[in-house]
């Protein structure tokens, strides 16, 4: 895999494209986001759209490191799926699903919604 830029040497091991935005993982567990950030989906912490791979600052804040990224496409959800109470209204599960460990332990899962990771 190639660096994402010039700046940041780190290797992509997984890009992931959404129907917006793309996502990457590089193989020092860090992760990119960059598209359409209008409803926090990129997970910067704001809603501002970026042409640039940017870093995700969570994980390093955290001391986690990212194994796989995954970026939703944009579709209804007929009334199932990760929001069973919707009645068939179309709403989406998390825009983004990353897996994970904190630095020296198994693996585990997080989702960022709305600009929030958990």
């Amino acid at each position: 895999g190639g660096a994402l830029n010039d700046d940041d040497p780190d290797p992509v091991i997984q890009v992931s494209c959404g129907s917006l935005y793309m996502g990457a993982v590089t193989a020092g567990g860090r992760v990119f986001t960059w598209g359409y950030g209008g409803h926090g989906n990129l997970g910067h912490g704001d809603r501002r759209s970026t042409t640039r791979p940017k870093a995700v600052a969570w994980f390093d804040e955290q001391g986690v490191e990212a194994l796989q990224i995954s970026c939703t496409t944009c579709g209804p959800n007929p009334g199932g799926g990760l929001n069973p109470g919707n009645r068939g209204q179309g709403q989406e599960g998390p825009h983004t699903m990353v897996v994970g460990r904190r630095r020296g332990q198994g693996a585990s899962q997080g989702a960022s919604q709305g600009g929030e990771s958990a």
